[in-house]
């Protein structure tokens, strides 16, 4: 016996007001609860790359922080050389 349209099936089988009105409050919980679990998933997504850039960040610090004492390192060195080659220039034009 098949159901056809509503109005071929018997009183017992349609569904009541209630029952209507808690079926859709249930499909709208899901599609809320699927939603937001799909934001969060995106932002966990949008977290990963930030954490890498951080970490890149860090790095870039760091080696800056290292190339400034080693052009500090440098500095110094050149300067010693111009100290020292125009104290000897100084003592032999004298």
């Amino acid at each position: 016996m098949g159901l056809g349209r509503p109005r071929d099936r018997p009183d017992s089988q349609l569904p009541t007001c209630r029952e209507s009105a808690l079926v859709a409050i249930v499909i709208r919980l899901i599609a809320v609860v699927v939603m937001v679990r799909h934001v969060a998933a995106l932002a966990n997504f949008f977290e990963l790359p930030t954490a890498l850039l951080r970490l890149l960040a860090v790095l870039a610090v760091l080696a800056d922080g290292l190339l400034q004492v080693l052009f500090g390192l440098a500095d110094v060195i050149a300067a010693l050389v111009i100290a020292v080659g125009a104290g000897g220039r100084r003592h032999s034009s004298q």
